[in-house]
This record gives C-alpha cells, structure tokens and sequence, in this order.
C-alpha cells in the first residue's frame, strides 16, 4: 500500500503542487527517497515522542513535523530541478 500511495502521491505532487516538467528519471528517485526517508523518520520520531507524551499528542506531532520535512524536502530538493 505504501508503494502504490508513493506513486500516487508523486503524480499529484508533480502535477498539481509543483507543477514541474523535469523528467520522471530525474524525480522520481528524488522523491522515492525522501518519502521513504519520512517513513522511518516517521516511525523514530513516534517512538520517541510516544516514550514522552500521550500517544495522541504524539502523533500529532510526528504528523506535524512530517508534513514540513516532506513538504520543504519536496520543494527543495525533488522539485527544484532546472534543465
């Protein structure tokens, strides 16, 4: 499932987000990386986070910083490519 929501979310992203016309050799890889980074960033900071707080407030913390890593990650770095 997370694969196929990787796909999916890389075609909007490219589409709707962003809007780039750069190669899907050159960003995809880009961006499989980062999102599979976030999958794991995802789980060490839950875990630590849980270890702390409520496991709500933990997630929605983990949720929180998630979505600006992948969000600034996304801009910065898949999506800024130039030809």
């Amino acid at each position: 499932a997370f694969v196929v929501a990787v796909i999916v979310n890389y075609s909007l992203q490219r589409t709707f987000t962003f809007g780039s016309d750069a190669p899907h050799s050159i960003l995809f890889p880009r961006f499989a990386t980062v999102a599979f980074f976030g999958f794991f960033l995802n789980a060490v900071i839950f875990y630590i986070f849980s270890m702390t707080m409520n496991y709500l407030l933990a997630q929605f913390f983990t949720i929180l910083i998630l979505l600006i890593f992948n969000f600034v990650m996304n801009k910065k770095f898949v999506f800024s490519y130039k030809q």
